[in-house]
């Protein structure tokens, strides 16, 4: 929208898979996202969402409300300072290196993390431990802070581990409940399709 400094930009994996580390590096706006069957969007190295002294505001959405895109990301987000929100877009992290898919790596709590009409599937890492999808070790002596308000609507997430999976790792949460403002899940679907396995929200 015109005078709101919010621009939008199309990316797209029609012909190849999208590597989206320039795209998104440190950058900020509304990123389209398209593909053709077969392809999809990566992350070859981490990526920063925002930086230590700027605020970013990052928006993936499908291009197409009927059309989900694929991305399997192979490092993780750092989360540093401003908003994250995706729409329409299935989070794969069964080829990342890491353990977790969101990071926090400030001092400065994040904003907002918002997920509508998404899909995580998170799968077993090293054998016995489980990936996490969000991670803020609130214990460490970088003193992380967690986020303003999480958002998880009209989403799927989906398991193969065999134990607890945790979907948010935030240990010592209860220091910094003065910041956070909203927790919503709404209308979702947790499933585990190992019977030995569970899924925790909060961990």
């Amino acid at each position: 929208k015109e005078g709101t400094g919010f621009s939008g930009t199309l990316l797209s994996a029609k012909d190849a898979d999208f590597d989206t580390f320039d795209a998104l590096y440190g950058k900020a706006g509304a990123f389209f996202l398209e593909q053709s069957a077969g392809k999809k969007f990566i992350a070859s190295k981490f990526i920063n969402l925002g930086s230590p002294t700027a605020s970013k505001d990052v928006l993936l959405i499908a291009r197409y409300d009927n059309a989900p895109v694929d991305f399997h990301p192979t490092r993780y987000f750092c989360l540093l300072n401003g908003n994250f929100m995706a729409r329409n877009v299935k989070f794969d992290i069964s080829g990342i290196s890491d353990q977790n898919m969101f990071q926090g790596y400030t001092s400065a709590a994040f904003g907002n993390i918002h997920f509508d009409n998404c899909k995580v599937v998170i799968p077993v890492h090293s054998g016995t431990n489980s990936k996490r999808f969000i991670y803020l070790n609130t214990t460490s002596n970088q003193d992380i802070k967690p986020f303003t308000s999480l958002r998880v609507v009209n989403s799927k997430i989906q398991s193969t581990f065999n134990g607890k999976l945790q979907l948010i790792y935030a240990s010592n949460l209860f220091k910094y409940l003065d910041g956070i403002k909203e927790i919503t899940f709404q209308n979702n679907v947790f499933y585990n399709e190992n019977s030995a396995g569970s899924i925790s929200l909060f961990t």
